[in-house]
């Protein structure tokens, strides 16, 4: 639950990590909020099982980072955090290819960036926001 810099060398089998510098604990930065800390858990948990290999992801890594970051900044209400989940996991979804194009989802994903009117504006689409992300979840296969 921590972002950090690393430095890796590739080993015969795995990689080796050689050095590492914490830059932000996740489970630190919300532990006065359950609520939160468990919506990153349950994206980390979809992450583990939709990503495999090392190819590297900037879309993807930008949109965790922003999205840590609006959190921490932010304390939103009981409602608003599922719409913050339900962003970031279309966001996920998006980045790795799972989640076609439509007029409902564009909005929350063109873009890494947050906001309060972004969080609200989910609320009139959200049921279609849900079959989309349902949809995408059972193509996966996983």
């Amino acid at each position: 639950f921590s972002f950090c810099e690393l430095s890796l060398v590739r080993g015969k089998e795995s990689w080796r990590i050689t050095g590492a510098i914490k830059q932000t604990n996740i489970h630190e930065s919300f532990r006065g909020d359950r609520e939160m800390l468990a919506v990153f858990a349950r994206v980390f948990a979809l992450l583990d099982r939709l990503l495999s290999g090392e190819e590297k992801n900037e879309r993807l890594f930008d949109y965790l980072i922003e999205a840590v970051r609006f959190a921490r900044a932010k304390k939103e209400s009981s409602r608003l955090v599922r719409n913050f989940e339900y962003i970031l996991v279309l966001r996920v979804l998006s980045s790795l290819g799972y989640l076609g194009t439509s007029p409902d989802t564009s909005p929350f994903v063109e873009s890494p960036f947050w906001s309060e009117d972004l969080i609200v504006g989910m609320n009139p689409v959200m049921a279609r926001i849900l079959q989309e992300i349902n949809k995408s979840l059972k193509e996966t296969q996983l």
